[in-house]
C-alpha cells in the first residue's frame, strides 16, 4: 500500500478522477451520509473550484491544475484571525487571486 502524499496529488486532475486503468471513479460511501446539508453525491468524482479557473497550462497564476493546487488553495482561503473574520493570507506559491 502506497501512502497518499501531497507530492502524489500534483499529478491528479481534481475535475476528473480516474483509477489506474483510466476509468472514471464514482463517488462512494461506506455509510450513507446525512443529506440535510447537501444531497448524496453520485456519478464521477470531481471537485468544483467555484469561480477559480481550472487550467492545464501549468501556470499557477492562471488557475488550478491539480488536486494539489486545489487543496492548497482551498486550505489557504480558510485562515481566520481569532475566529472573528478572515485574515490576509500570503501564499508562497503561484495562485490565482
Amino acid at each position: 500500500m502506497v501512502p497518499v502524499t501531497t507530492g502524489l496529488a500534483q499529478a491528479i486532475d481534481y475535475t476528473a478522477y480516474k483509477d489506474a486503468q483510466g476509468h472514471a471513479l464514482n463517488w462512494r460511501y461506506c455509510i450513507a451520509p446525512p443529506t440535510d446539508v447537501h444531497p448524496q453525491l453520485t456519478g464521477p468524482m470531481a471537485f468544483d473550484p467555484q469561480s477559480v479557473p481550472h487550467t492545464s497550462s501549468g501556470d499557477g497564476c492562471m488557475g488550478l491544475g491539480s488536486y494539489y493546487d486545489f487543496t492548497t488553495y482551498n486550505q489557504s482561503t480558510q485562515g481566520h484571525l481569532s475566529s472573528d473574520g478572515l485574515c490576509h493570507v500570503a501564499r508562497h506559491y503561484p495562485s490565482p487571486q
